[in-house]
């Protein structure tokens, strides 16, 4: 369990924060620099035995937040897209007759999301027109998360 814990917040934290600690100087100063974390839906709720991924997420959050709020000033957006079911490499293991039946439950879209669609949002997140979005939680999840238990 501990190797697990700490896996997950050395990737999906802590690999945000050196990324983040690369550049930041230089998108402050630039006056428009854009931050756009991955997180997951798991960020804001949490699944039965998924503890250090889900507390991994919630922590990368409350991070993008706390850019958001320390660098406004500056013009540095910092927000975080949640994507929930997404068709990608981490599911494709899963049982053809299981994915469906989760889709069947949980997604009033009916289908799974694509890699392209996440970066659609990512994208957007950076344009210029996008300046007074920060501090943003955005979920791109067929409305997963609006749906509920």
């Amino acid at each position: 369990y501990v190797e697990d814990w700490e896996r997950a917040l050395a990737v999906n934290l802590n690999g945000a924060m050196y990324v983040v600690r690369a550049c930041i100087g230089d998108l402050a100063a630039s006056g428009h620099g854009r931050i756009v974390n991955v997180s997951s839906t798991e960020a804001l709720s949490s699944q039965r035995f998924t503890g250090a991924y889900s507390v991994s997420k919630h922590a990368l959050l409350g991070f993008t937040r706390s850019i958001a709020v320390d660098y406004a000033r500056t013009g540095l957006t910092s927000n975080c897209i949640c994507p929930g079911a997404t068709d990608t490499p981490m599911v494709a293991g899963i049982p053809p007759e299981r994915r469906a039946e989760f889709i069947r439950r949980n997604v009033p879209a009916g289908r799974w999301g694509t890699p392209d669609e996440v970066a659609f949002m990512i994208v957007a997140l950076t344009a210029v027109e996008a300046s007074f979005v920060n501090g943003a939680v955005i979920t791109v999840d067929g409305g997963m998360t609006a749906k509920g238990p």
